[in-house]
């Protein structure tokens, strides 16, 4: 069953914090690609992140509540992936949140 107020505060606290775990790893500017407006409490929780730069093999990511500060959630981006059709020379790499 759909639980849109759980999947509102996962929503909520996600882009911020992936914006800052990612950031916080590389010296160059990722970019966060979520193509939701909420997510299905049951459903697969992925982010593609696309960065300019190679980012260490198996690098950690969290999600922190941004309100209490607490990590809700850590896990490891996938390996890296091109995908020259989107942007040649980009670097992609997916977050999965799924709990």
């Amino acid at each position: 069953m759909y639980n849109q107020t759980k999947a509102m505060k996962i929503l909520r606290i996600l882009l911020p914090a992936l914006i800052a775990c990612v950031a916080s790893i590389s010296n160059a500017q990722p970019v966060i690609y979520i193509n939701q407006v909420a997510f299905d409490s049951a459903a697969p929780k992925i982010a593609v992140i696309g960065s300019d730069a190679k980012l260490d093999k198996g690098k950690a990511f969290s999600i922190i509540n941004i309100g209490s500060s607490k990590v809700v959630f850590t896990g490891k981006l996938s390996n890296a992936e091109k995908i020259d059709e989107w942007a040649p020379g980009k670097i992609y790499y997916r977050a999965d949140f799924r709990q």
